[in-house]
């Protein structure tokens, strides 16, 4: 009688243990913490939050709630924040900053299956990623000092955003309210702005400036649209406001 509930105890830890080790959430703490704040907040079940800090005056903070959502967070150096609070399942988050001065943040609310990456190497630099939606895709890139902005939201489905800066004083920004649009912006040298603001989907827009003094304003409205800007050289400029199905459009512009 006694083996016998030895037995069936030993079994009762055994299938709670698993199921618990299955459901649980996991969170990670790493480097020096001196003078930095890490949170690490889980609600739900199958979450892992991980952050690396070095350095001090650092403040490290994630929150999910939900299923199965991993949140990835590196910061070298002083001085930084990210932030990165996910909703509902699924969801990928990550940010590395090194330098002084970044702030990165992701926010992908109510939606699930959405991806989120940031990476800011520098001084100065801000990002910021909202997703409101499902199977979101946006990526961010910053390299070194005074990109004070990459901004990107995406409210709606199947959307894909993607910025690289290289350089100082860039801004990049990406707002998209619809599903299934694509956009990407590449920027290398100083003081560029690129601007998407799309309303609708299915659309498709691309812009790459390399050297200085570029700015480039793209905004639609409506879906199937295509519009392609290459600019290289100093001192151009491009705008284009948009409304129509259907459209392509194709916009070069070299000078050095």
């Amino acid at each position: 009688m006694y083996r016998r509930m030895l037995t069936i105890a030993i079994a009762l830890i055994f299938i709670l243990g698993v199921s618990g080790l299955a459901l649980a959430n996991t969170s990670h703490k790493y480097g020096n913490l001196t003078d930095s704040t890490v949170i690490h907040s889980q609600t739900g079940s199958s979450n892992l939050a991980q952050t690396f800090v070095w350095g001090k005056d650092n403040y490290a903070k994630i929150t999910q709630a939900e299923y199965k959502n991993k949140a990835y967070q590196t910061q070298i150096g002083k001085d930084n924040t990210a932030r990165i609070t996910q909703s509902s399942d699924r969801n990928e988050a990550r940010q590395t900053q090194m330098g002084n001065g970044n702030l990165a943040e992701i926010t992908q609310l109510t939606g699930k299956l959405n991806k989120a990456y940031q990476t800011q190497i520098g001084n100065g630099n801000t990002a910021k990623i909202r997703q409101d939606g499902k199977q979101n895709y946006a990526q961010q890139y910053q390299v070194k000092n005074g990109n004070v902005l990459a901004y990107i939201k995406q409210e709606g489905n199947n959307n894909i955003s993607a910025q690289c800066q290289f350089g100082s004083v860039n801004e990049a920004r990406i707002v998209i309210d619809g599903d299934s649009n694509q956009t990407y912006q590449l920027q290398q040298g100083n003081k560029n702005t690129a601007k998407v603001k799309i309303d609708g989907r299915l659309n498709t827009t691309r812009q790459v400036q390399i050297g200085k003094n570029h700015s480039s304003i793209v905004t639609l409205k409506g879906y199937n649209n295509t519009v392609l800007n290459y600019q290289y050289g100093n001192g151009c400029a491009y705008n284009l406001n948009h409304t129509g199905i259907g459209d392509t459009f194709y916009v070069t512009q070299f000078n050095m």
